[in-house]
């Protein structure tokens, strides 16, 4: 359940993003924002994959641990999945302004 809030916070909260008007502030609250995200997508999956499979001895296979930042494969893919969020939504926040200023 915390990952469902903490996605749908960073979801919402990403709408407010482009109208931070110092730039730096803007850029750190993106990548923040994108970090909480595949955070909150990790928690789900590792939640969901506890619950509902390997407690019920479907495999055992348990999914990593990322409840707390280490240094492992699955931090290492958070962190590269937020990055790619990141400017993936750079990328598209200039396509749209750049749509619309050629429209105008």
């Amino acid at each position: 359940m915390d990952g469902v809030l903490l996605l749908l916070s960073a979801l919402l909260l990403s709408r407010v993003v482009p109208s931070v008007r110092r730039r730096w502030l803007r850029v750190g609250v993106g990548a923040y924002l994108a970090l909480m995200a595949c955070y909150a997508v990790g928690n789900i999956a590792n939640d969901f994959w506890l619950e509902q499979v390997w407690k019920r001895h479907w495999t055992h296979w348990q999914t990593p641990d990322v409840l707390r930042p280490k240094v492992t494969v699955a931090w290492a893919l958070i962190v590269l999945a937020s990055v790619v969020i990141y400017a993936a939504s750079i990328w598209w926040t200039s396509r749209q302004s750049l749509t619309q200023s050629t429209a105008s």
